[in-house]
């Protein structure tokens, strides 16, 4: 009889356990651990002044939220808000209704934020209800996917964080609506799938939905970072730990950068909680940061394919590699084990005298790139060919059709640099029709077939490396012109 009530007891038990309502880690059941997240997610974005969502109309502050609030209409509308704009934002062009959302989102932290003038005043919540109950009449839709699937929601998922049990019903279900807008892919890797996963975290934080936030996490965040182990194209982590996105094309410093900021953001969220990331994504990280990217970070990335872009100084960052700070300081926070070289890359990002941890040579072959390191210098070397895509527009064709600036940073250009600010004030006045390194046709390339993206026409694109000294060897044949180029790094 004993044995019975025993083995009754021990089922009971593992039954209650189960229940996810009830489920119990580290003391707390599952929804007192996705209110501690949620109470993580505010205290970050109310430290902040401003959000970096990338393509904006204007920067806008939380601690100009007060005068934002006064240009809202008695409608809810923006008098210098367009909400029929249709335009394409994804290559540097304002699309203008993000105006309306970045001040509403403003707003939306400014109320939560004591010491703010607008801190819990009903006018606040008033006004918040009738602009974003007007958004939704008009509906703004963009001709590019993004805008409608993507960026939209980056700032509904914040303000209905912030708005949870503050507007009424009808108001939080079009903030939560939108956020339903695309489904995400199962298992399915790359930045784009990322930002989709991230609408459905938020959904099923808000909504409490323990079970479904489990899944999301399990079997689609979990996958973004999975590293491709065939030899189809995909939008992934490379066995090289280079990162693929729109085809073979080297983008560790562009939407790899999104990935590892964001992938870093919800592993530092939900650590210590059930809904914790898995030591496997958290060693896959580490092993793309620490032995692929850190490998083009010098004080500021090496690349001179970024460089067409506008320092955001607006954002507070110096330059470029300034984006991987916090992210950094999200990862020595949330893996121990690599903390120390985590830090080494930090440490050189926000002192460039410090050494960036590496001395030897890195050869990236599944993106044509190559890294040699010393103590006091580092060297990059960018390649394409008939199959490796050099670079695509992304805003790096400027006004006045002068053509397509970043066409040569590709063949086999090389930058050079000791503390990461050689060519931090070169940038804006850059001749782009003379990369350092190549040895190209002195002018720019007005070619915007298969949209902007540039390839090469040869396979001769070969680097080899020991670790410690490496060789890479380039042929070109690009609009009428060839060259071989033959590189020693020793």
């Amino acid at each position: 009889m004993n044995k019975v009530v025993k083995i009754m007891i021990s089922l009971f038990v593992v039954f209650t356990m189960s229940l996810s309502n009830v489920q119990v880690i580290f003391g707390l059941t599952s929804n007192e651990e996705i209110s501690m997240i949620k109470g993580r997610l505010k205290e970050h974005f109310l430290s902040l002044d401003t959000i970096d969502d990338g393509s904006k109309v204007e920067t806008c502050y939380v601690s100009k939220a007060v005068d934002y609030l006064k240009l809202i209409k008695e409608d809810g509308s923006f008098d210098d808000v367009n909400y029929k704009a249709n335009n394409n934002a994804a290559n540097g062009a304002a699309w203008s209704p993000y105006l309306a959302l970045d001040r509403l989102q403003a707003i939306s932290i400014a109320y939560s934020k004591e010491g703010n003038v607008l801190y819990k005043k009903q006018e606040v919540v008033n006004k918040l209800e009738k602009a974003i109950k007007y958004w939704a009449e008009q509906n703004p839709r963009s001709t590019n996917w993004w805008e409608n699937q993507v960026g939209v929601q980056l700032r509904f998922s914040r303000m209905a964080l912030f708005l949870e049990d503050v507007v009424d019903e009808d108001t939080e279900n079009i903030m939560l609506k939108k956020l339903l807008e695309k489904v995400p892919v199962k298992y399915g890797t790359g930045q784009n799938n990322l930002w989709f996963d991230q609408n459905y975290l938020y959904y099923y934080l808000l909504t409490e939905d323990s079970e479904h936030l489990h899944d999301m996490i399990n079997n689609y965040l979990s996958y973004c970072l999975v590293t491709q182990k065939d030899d189809k194209t995909s939008e992934a982590v490379q066995v090289d730990n280079s990162f693929y996105m729109h085809g073979k094309q080297f983008y560790s410093n562009g939407y790899g950068m999104s990935m590892f900021r964001d992938m870093s953001f919800w592993i530092y969220m939900f650590r210590d909680t059930s809904f914790s990331l898995g030591k496997d994504v958290i060693n896959r990280m580490a092993d793309y940061m620490i032995n692929g990217t850190s490998w083009t970070i010098r004080g500021d990335i090496q690349e001179l394919y970024l460089g067409y872009r506008e320092y955001k100084y607006s954002v507070g960052y110096k330059n470029y590699a300034a984006e991987y700070i916090e992210p950094l300081k999200r990862m020595i926070a949330s893996d121990k084990t690599h903390a120390k070289e985590y830090q080494g890359i930090l440490n050189n990002i926000e002192n460039p005298q410090i050494t960036n941890g590496k001395n030897g040579n890195y050869y990236m072959w599944r993106s044509g790139y190559a890294s040699h390191m010393r103590n006091h210098y580092g060297v990059n070397i960018k390649m394409d060919s008939n199959e490796i895509i050099g670079g695509e527009w992304r805003g790096s064709w400027p006004n006045g059709n002068k053509g397509q600036l970043i066409y040569w940073t590709s063949s086999a250009s090389s930058t050079i640099s000791v503390d990461g600010d050689e060519y931090t004030t070169v940038y804006p006045t850059y001749d782009w029709a003379h990369c350092p390194g190549t040895t190209t046709a002195a002018r720019l390339v007005q070619d915007y077939s298969n949209s902007g993206r540039f390839t090469n026409g040869t396979s001769h694109t070969i680097g080899v490396s020991n670790g410690q000294y490496g060789a890479c060897a380039y042929a070109m044949d690009k609009k009428g012109n060839s060259s071989k180029e033959r590189i020693f790094l020793l």
